[in-house]
């Protein structure tokens, strides 16, 4: 469930919950549906693979008798009430995080993130479309490269009130992403550069000094806006799948910058080569 009764957490924490639950669904041979209208409906963006998870507003139940409602946002480590799910009622799930390898080890299972995510979701003919048009222009040979500053850069688009370097210290932290940049060109000769953040600030100063694509529209965190633009929706899922498809993915976490799960479970779709750079 993602309907905007409670904090949902950021984009791919939402995946990383319907990933996880869709997998104990499947063990147990209980129907999956998915409620993402909050603050877009998924099933514009993303449509059914081999699942049939859209389900209508009309058939989601809130009722005492009818339904309950399972909140394990708190319990990412090991969510033992998701792992007892009773569902006499239909049950209202609210998950944001990763236990798949818990579950696995739990019912002695072998699921793997990118094959449930891919059995559930393909991307709909619109953004199929945006994403091939931005990987014609990288001759469809390229690798990925990710930068997650939250606020350092002051770009104050998180949710909570994180950290802002100095002018000073937001300088030196940019030259050594970029150096970090100069060193991966050299490892990667022959291919094209995609770059997500998601920093506006930085991907602008990019621009003008290495020949490497972004995408169009500005880095937003989905659980701190009501109501999102659709180029910034649209770029949210490009950005992952660019990600997704590309020949190999880094993510730079230098210093105070966030070790993101974004550019990993990206790479976890397709099983593309994944590297953190950290010095």
């Amino acid at each position: 469930m993602a309907d905007g009764r409670m904090p949902h957490g950021g984009m791919f924490d939402r995946f990383k919950g319907i990933v996880t639950t869709y997998g104990l669904a499947k063990q147990k041979g209980i129907p999956f549906k998915i409620h993402w209208i909050c603050p877009f409906n998924l099933s514009e963006y993303l449509i059914p693979n081999e699942v049939n998870w859209i389900i209508d507003d009309s058939d989601v139940i809130f009722s005492l008798f009818k339904s309950r409602p399972l909140i394990v946002y708190g319990e990412s480590s090991n969510p033992k009430r998701l792992w007892t799910l009773n569902v006499l009622k239909q049950v209202h799930v609210y998950y944001g995080a990763d236990s798949l390898e818990k579950m696995n080890k739990l019912y002695f299972a072998n699921y793997e993130w990118g094959v449930l995510f891919k059995e559930l979701f393909s991307p709909s003919q619109r953004l199929r479309s945006v994403i091939d048009a931005y990987k014609e222009k990288l001759n469809n040979k390229y690798i990925s490269i990710h930068f997650r500053f939250q606020n350092l850069l002051g770009d104050k688009n998180e949710i909570y009130d994180n950290k802002v370097l100095s002018k000073k210290d937001q300088e030196r932290l940019i030259q050594k992403c970029k150096a970090s940049i100069d060193r991966i060109l050299k490892d990667n000769e022959g291919y094209n550069v995609f770059v997500a953040s998601d920093s506006d600030t930085f991907l602008s100063l990019l621009k003008s000094e290495f020949k490497l694509l972004t995408t169009d529209g500005k880095s937003v965190h989905i659980d701190n806006i009501p109501v999102m633009e659709e180029s910034d929706i649209i770029k949210s899922f490009v950005d992952f799948y660019l990600i997704s498809e590309s020949s190999y993915v880094y993510s730079v976490k230098l210093d105070d910058m966030y070790s993101s799960a974004f550019p990993h479970y990206a790479a976890k779709i397709n099983n593309r080569p994944f590297k953190r750079i950290e010095k």
